[in-house]
């Protein structure tokens, strides 16, 4: 609802923006479904499209591989619920 008629969590882009998006990012691999939610939809995008979200997220990662994950992570993800990350003892 914080998003109802307005493009940012609090009217314009700010730091409540910045805090949110990397939880709100994280839908899928927390398995929160966010179809229907037309608002969290539309400014999930809006915020990805900022520069400083856009070099943020490709610290550490390949470019064509921002968003998107590797066939080993689908398959720990499968295999282990929302847990995406290679257990301690696995490594």
């Amino acid at each position: 609802r914080q998003l109802e008629g307005q493009d940012y969590v609090c009217g314009e882009v700010s730091i409540a923006d910045f805090a949110i998006y990397p939880w709100a990012r994280a839908h899928r691999w927390a398995k929160v479904p966010i179809e229907g939610l037309g608002n969290l939809e539309a400014w999930l995008p809006r915020m990805r499209a900022r520069p400083g979200v856009e070099r943020g997220s490709a610290v550490g990662v390949p470019k064509d591989a921002i968003d998107r994950w590797s066939e080993e992570r689908r398959a720990l993800y499968k295999k282990g619920g929302s847990s995406i990350i290679t257990p301690v003892k696995e490594r």
